[in-house]
């Protein structure tokens, strides 16, 4: 019988040495159970007594298990639970660096200097920015093969923008994404004019050279990895393919460049394919 009171006992004074706490915004601390928690309010039991609180005045709930529920940002600079000193809640340093600046790596192969900005907001799930490039080669290379293959050609420079959407948690250190680009290439080359010229019989073929312009304007869909080394250190990869449309003198040199060999007709191409590479080094701030 002395067993069985001594049962009881014990379970009575667990049930008030193990309560919930409610800590509030003014510095208050409330024990007891929590029977109820919605959008608004909590209810919390204390003894006999009901209490409701409203959730805009709670910093936060320690639970009996031990679990700790934040609600709000409290003014003090932290609260005590379990005898410890709890920092009040941070706003996660990550969501602050919105900003980012890279360069591609690849792209100095080729003699480009390639710099984009990035600017990424909803909890970086979304990134827009802009790309330029300036190409130092004095010729186009096999990367900008569709330049190269005219007389003389030489890229200038490439403006881009973009759009990336990250999939992910806000925190996670690698992230794929999937992205569109809208771009415009202007380059340099020399135009090829060929008259012919009727001379009683024969036939003469007069060549005249001329400097010309032209550009490429590129949409592409973009696929590549984003990776954190440091909070503010970071790599970055990328696919990019899509397609431009060919146009002015552009379209009849290129179309003249590849004419059959052995018909000499000019092909008749309108659209062509668009693809490059990237692998970015780059800060966030």
């Amino acid at each position: 019988m002395k067993g069985l009171v001594l049962c009881f006992a014990l379970l009575f004074s667990l049930q008030f040495v193990a309560q919930d706490k409610v800590y509030l915004l003014d510095g208050q601390k409330l024990e007891g159970t929590v029977t109820e928690i919605s959008d608004e309010k909590i209810t919390l039991l204390t003894g006999s007594m009901t209490r409701e609180i409203q959730v805009s005045t709670i910093v936060l709930v320690e639970f009996q298990n031990g679990r700790t529920e934040v609600f709000n940002r409290a003014a003090q600079d932290h609260y005590l639970l379990n005898g410890r000193a709890a920092r009040k809640p941070q706003e996660n340093s990550s969501t602050k660096l919105q900003n980012e600046c890279y360069i591609n790596t690849l792209a100095l192969v080729n003699a480009d200097l390639s710099v984009y900005y990035e600017y990424r907001f909803i909890k970086r799930a979304i990134g827009t920015g802009l790309m330029g490039t300036y190409n130092f080669n004095r010729y186009a290379t096999l990367p900008n093969v569709f330049i190269g293959i005219l007389n003389n050609g030489k890229k200038r420079f490439d403006a881009a923008a973009f759009i990336n959407f990250y999939s992910g948690s806000v925190d996670a250190g690698h992230k794929m994404y999937l992205g569109f680009m809208l771009k415009y290439t202007a380059f340099d080359f020399t135009a090829v004019k060929e008259d012919s010229i009727y001379s009683n019989n024969t036939v003469s073929v007069l060549v005249n050279y001329e400097e010309a312009s032209g550009s490429q304007l590129s949409f592409l869909f973009n696929i590549g990895s984003h990776h954190n080394i440091t909070e503010n250190l970071f790599i970055k990869t990328s696919f990019a393919f899509g397609f431009f449309a060919l146009n002015g003198i552009y379209k009849e040199q290129l179309n003249y460049a590849l004419r059959n060999s052995e018909t000499g007709v000019p092909a008749n191409f309108s659209i062509l394919p668009k693809a490059s590479l990237g692998l970015c080094v780059g800060v966030k701030f």
